[in-house]
């Protein structure tokens, strides 16, 4: 491994835990493309960003571009309860769990 690329990595992994409130722990690091070693994408906490280091042991990594927001790990988020439909006609018939109103007295 080349001199430095343990420390970028961990320097990112600091940064993107810094910068979006998440734990190392739950950062992973990709190297996208082995022809430029500077150059990582960390991934955690439903965010996905790009960062360049640089110095002579990659102590200096900067964001490039703005973050990603990556779905969650379920896939879609749960729907919400369906609301009832303001459209629709409305019923005239007494709820079931309820007596009929007696009319008003004289």
């Amino acid at each position: 491994m080349a001199p430095g690329c343990l420390l970028r990595g961990n320097t990112v992994i600091e940064r993107f835990a810094g910068e979006f409130k998440c734990g190392k722990d739950r950062v992973t690091l990709e190297r996208p493309d082995k022809n430029r070693p500077d150059f990582f994408r960390a991934t955690g906490c439903n965010r996905r960003a790009s960062y360049q280091c640089s110095g002579d042991y990659g102590e200096f990594c900067e964001r490039i571009g703005q973050p990603e927001t990556i779905n969650p790990e379920g896939g879609a988020l749960p729907s919400m309860p369906s609301l009832p439909n303001p459209d629709a006609p409305a019923s005239t018939s007494p709820p079931k769990d309820k007596p009929e109103a007696a009319p008003a007295a004289p």
